[in-house]
């Protein structure tokens, strides 16, 4: 294409003035049009987002109010403080020597091929000697150590003796209650 002008030389400015303004004009609109669209897609969010949130704020205050009316806060406050209770009694409670929950828990930790024969406790109560009957050596290592994880009993100690013979064991065991 031929770059051939032949206006008179203020009209050529004419020209280029108009072109420039036509090209401002174009990039203005594209501006615009993408700011309308960003509004078009921006404002339903933010409108929904201010909607959750004033909702949510409601929802409190209205359950606020009924848990006012219902009493639901004074109930609660006396359900915490009957389970402070409870769990005091509870502690109180662990910490007291029972014989029968010692004796649970020694058979509980007695493996099922060992056989107990005495289980007795010494008169001021924190002494205890146990003799039974292990088939195996590594039976009666089992129950020694079940025993020293005990949380009811401080130590639980074997003489050698019962540790000489691999099989068919008359042991006798002596610990300490917590």
């Amino acid at each position: 294409m031929l770059n051939l002008n032949l206006l008179p030389p203020p009209e050529k400015v004419n020209v280029a003035y108009e072109m420039r303004s036509r090209a401002v004009v174009a990039v203005a609109t594209g501006f615009i049009a993408i700011i309308a669209v960003a509004l078009i897609l921006v404002l339903p969010t933010i409108f929904f987002t201010v909607f959750q949130k004033s909702e949510a704020v409601r929802a409190v205050a209205l359950e606020t109010e009924n848990q006012m009316h219902s009493n639901l806060a004074t109930e609660a406050e006396v359900l915490q403080s009957a389970r402070h209770l409870a769990d005091t009694v509870l502690g109180a409670d662990r910490k007291r020597f029972s014989p029968s929950l010692l004796f649970e828990s020694i058979i509980r930790d007695t493996p099922p091929t060992l056989r107990l024969e005495a289980l007795r406790v010494h008169p001021e109560g924190k002494e205890l000697t146990i003799r039974g009957f292990a088939p195996t050596r590594s039976s009666l290592l089992t129950f020694l150590a079940n025993l020293q994880k005990d949380s009811l009993i401080a130590k639980a100690s074997s003489p050698v003796a019962n540790l000489i013979k691999e099989t068919d064991i008359t042991f006798s065991i002596s610990a300490t209650v917590r």
